[in-house]
């Protein structure tokens, strides 16, 4: 009889378990969870912080998740519906910032890159180059990657307050991003 007792137990906290589970990923596939942004490391190879190439994310906020947004990372990790080309040579406008740029809240048609792309169909490209955290010195570093890898011809900074003292490297280190140290501009890893 205790064997029973113990036996019935255990497999009433199994079953009590296994159905909790099952019940959290039912809940978990219909709420719009947040996907991650995966950054690439940056290194001699990949100097600007970029996420991981051709992938669709939801990006969600707020406890009721009111705030839900589809977003696509295009081909070179930038968070813009159109792949970039380092081939082409038309015209391009390179809108350079930090979360302005990237902008995560708003789907990527919606943004001002998105909408400048869209009002300079047959007048040339308009890419953006940004991500969350990016100080005034790591806009630099996307500055030269836009001119020397995709032949910028004009270069858009969206600047904001604390862009200027999270430059230094006193004040900031969040690996992945260039700040100014002794006069001169290090990678920090």
């Amino acid at each position: 009889m205790k064997l029973k007792k113990i036996l019935f137990t255990f497999i009433s906290i199994l079953v009590g378990l296994f159905l909790s589970i099952i019940l959290l990923e039912m809940i978990c596939r219909v709420l719009p969870v947040r996907d991650s942004l995966v950054t690439l490391p940056v290194n001699a190879q990949n100097p600007v912080m970029r996420f991981k190439e051709n992938r669709d994310v939801i990006w969600s906020s707020g406890a009721d998740f009111s705030i839900i947004t589809r977003k696509h990372v295009n081909n070179y990790g930038f968070l813009n519906d159109q792949d970039y080309s380092s081939e082409n040579k038309s015209p391009l406008l390179a809108v350079i910032g930090d979360c302005f740029v990237e902008a995560a809240q708003v789907e990527n048609r919606n943004t001002m890159h998105g909408i400048l792309s869209r009002d300079s169909v047959g007048r040339g490209r308009v890419y953006s180059f940004g991500t969350s955290g990016s100080p005034l010195s790591t806009y630099l570093v996307y500055a030269d990657y836009a001119v020397n890898v995709f032949h910028a011809t004009e270069l858009v900074f969206i600047v904001v307050g604390n862009d200027f003292d999270e430059s230094l490297l006193k004040y900031k280190n969040a690996p992945g991003f260039h700040y100014f140290s002794g006069g001169a501009m290090i990678w920090f890893s």
